[in-house]
């Protein structure tokens, strides 16, 4: 193990700026000088890169190292009068090709010097060694209760963190620096030691938290929004069978509604939660019931967005048919080639949806024909074996101009698509030779919840605080639902810097917002010219909300040349959108990479006519 001297040698450099320290006395030097062993041609040479005082503490250790190897040979004359160079080079240094590859490599004479350099090595290892096994015995000392439950733990522990290895003897085999088993607990104790302080940090964050909103931290408790309920000192609520309990009076009074109870006086809590039109959720890292009010919540956000909710009231009125929406996309895709020339590949989509409340289907066309010629040309580069390919490629290439459906039923969650292009993406993954139905639709079943995504009712309301509390749901699949209320408070604070009524200034019968790099700063809570990795070069938003519920506006975005070359992106893009028409241009460019154009236009009307929602009768249907 040689990591020994480098790392004091470190640890050298890292004192001098703690204490201070005298220049050194060339006389006191090494021999030869420590300057002259770093390579420097003298010792004034050195100082460009050093300090006199961080030199002479810097020799001070070598020397103090020196007379530590110098005991340990004293004291193990015969052990080291017995040492075999050659076998402790075969294996210490499986990696060297040959004996002369490592004398070359170190600068070795002859036979001599290589048994004097293994010979210093090997006892560089074993002063390491015993340095290991003293600072695991202090360890032991200082903290006895953590390092035998360390013990105990540790080969459960390395099993399940360390599953590639099949023991520790293996992974110290492969991890050959490691010198000895004490230097591999050391190591092993502070990742293990780590993780069991997160987990304490942790859970004091939970318990602070719990009584920060009057919990009591190892009880059930009942949060309702940001506040725990309280109970009678004897009326604890409790669980059973996967059923939270707790007092029907409190609850009566907390939830504002009647809480019938048995003898007992207890309730369920879901249930009564839920009849008060509460959203619940069970949080096992808090042993909290969790209680949202989210109408309430929606409530108190939508206040500071008044003319954002305006807008996203024209925006969803609901419909008494169905709408059908006209949708055309252009799009042009350049690489750039210096020395070929640019290749230039335009491409169109064209969709007409129609939407009900009971789904909707989508019927379309696209043409990608340009990219078939340089598909080919990439094809006539390749590899002589592209041939193989070629028959396959060839399918490909028939079907970059084609159409498509799509086709949702909501109440069945169910989504179905139907192309020639999926049939052959199909036929190539599953290895299919047979030749498929013409009439084939690929179904994704219970997959998506669209229950949500039909038209709105008269009685639904679409607003940005019905929007924030509504993403509770899919949160709570991955944070504590203790934490939703401010997960969600958090948010709308952020999307009020942003979008309140505070960011909109009144022209007319317009209300109009900037955002720009000051703005962004200001939101991430940083300056702009501190940023400059968590900022952008250019950042520029600019929006009109029209009194018939059209907007107008501009974006540009420009990022940071962060590796000096990479190349730098720019996006910019023009729109102007009303829920009647649509119209957006869009441009992406990379620096001597590529550019995009995307121009979109599309209208939206009402319509006699009925989606399809399903397959037609008879269909082939792959579940896919």
């Amino acid at each position: 193990m040689r990591k020994l001297l480098s790392a004091l040698l470190a640890l050298a450099l890292v004192s001098t700026f703690a204490a201070p320290a005298l220049a050194l006395d060339p006389a006191q030097d090494l021999d030869p000088p420590l300057w002259e062993q770093w390579g420097y041609e003298s010792y004034e040479d050195m100082l460009t890169y050093w300090t006199e005082e961080e030199y002479a503490e810097t020799v001070a250790d070598q020397r103090d190292w020196e007379t530590r190897k110098d005991a340990y040979r004293a004291a193990h004359a015969d052990e080291l009068a017995a040492f075999d160079a050659e076998a402790y080079f075969l294996a210490e240094y499986p990696w060297y090709s040959s004996k002369e590859e490592y004398m070359e490599m170190y600068g070795l004479a002859d036979q001599a010097a290589f048994e004097a350099n293994l010979l210093d090595a090997y006892v560089i290892d074993k002063v390491a060694v015993e340095d290991y096994r003293a600072e695991w015995a202090a360890l032991q000392a200082e903290e006895p209760e953590r390092t035998a439950l360390f013990l105990t733990e540790l080969d459960g522990w390395f099993a399940a963190n360390y599953y590639d290895y099949e023991d520790i003897e293996q992974y110290m085999e492969e991890n050959s620096w490691l010198t000895c088993l004490e230097e591999t607990y050391l190591e092993f104790f502070e990742e293990w030691n780590g993780a069991y302080a997160f987990e304490q940090e942790q859970a004091l964050a939970r318990a602070d938290f719990i009584t920060a909103r009057g919990g009591a931290p190892g009880e059930l408790g009942i949060l309702l929004n940001d506040a725990y309920l309280t109970f009678p000192a004897d009326r604890a609520p409790y669980a059973k069978s996967g059923t939270a309990y707790a007092d029907a009076e409190t609850l009566s009074a907390a939830l504002g509604i009647d809480v019938p109870a048995p003898i007992d006086g207890y309730a369920a809590v879901r249930s009564a939660a839920e009849k008060a039109g509460l959203h619940v959720y069970w949080d096992g890292m808090y042993n909290t019931v969790v209680l949202l009010d989210t109408a309430a919540l929606a409530g108190r956000i939508d206040e500071s967005f008044t003319i954002l909710n305006g807008l996203l009231a024209r925006w969803t009125e609901p419909q008494a048919g169905t709408t059908k929406e006209t949708d055309k996309l252009k799009g042009s895709l350049t690489l750039f080639d210096s020395l070929d020339g640019d290749k230039i590949l335009p491409f169109t989509l064209d969709a007409v949806t129609l939407h009900s409340a009971q789904g909707f289907q989508v019927t379309g066309k696209y043409d990608l024909s340009a990219a078939a010629n340089l598909l080919k040309e990439l094809a006539d580069q390749g590899e002589e074996d592209i041939d193989t390919y070629l028959g396959e490629l060839n399918d490909l290439l028939a079907l970059v101009k084609g159409d498509f459906e799509l086709r949702a039923d909501y109440e069945r969650g169910a989504l179905y698509l139907k192309s020639a292009l999926m049939d052959w993406l199909y036929t190539l993954s599953s290895y299919q030779d047979e030749e498929l139905s013409p009439d084939t639709w690929y179904a994704a079943s219970g997959l998506y919840d669209l229950s949500g995504y039909g038209t709105p009712q008269p009685s639904e309301k679409t607003t940005v605080g019905g929007l924030l509390c509504a993403s509770a749901e899919q949160s709570a699949l991955w944070m504590s639902p203790a934490l939703l209320y401010d997960e969600i408070q958090s948010s709308a604070e952020q999307a009020a810097q942003v979008f309140g009524d505070g960011a909109f200034t009144k022209s007319g019968q317009n209300w109009t917002l900037t955002f720009g790099l000051e703005d962004c700063a200001t939101l991430l809570d940083t300056d702009v010219d501190d940023g400059y990795y968590s900022l952008p070069e250019k950042l520029e938003l600019s929006l009109t909300i029209q009194s018939d519920g059209t907007v107008t506006g501009a974006f540009v975005y420009q990022s940071r040349d962060y590796d000096y070359g990479s190349g730098i992106t720019r996006v910019t893009a023009d729109f102007a959108l009303s829920p009647k028409s649509q119209k957006l241009t869009l441009e992406l460019h990379t620096q001597n990479a590529y550019q995009l154009i995307l121009e979109l236009s599309g209208s939206t009307a009402a319509t006699t006519q009925e989606p399809a929602t399903t397959p037609p009768s008879g269909a082939n249907i792959v579940e896919y």
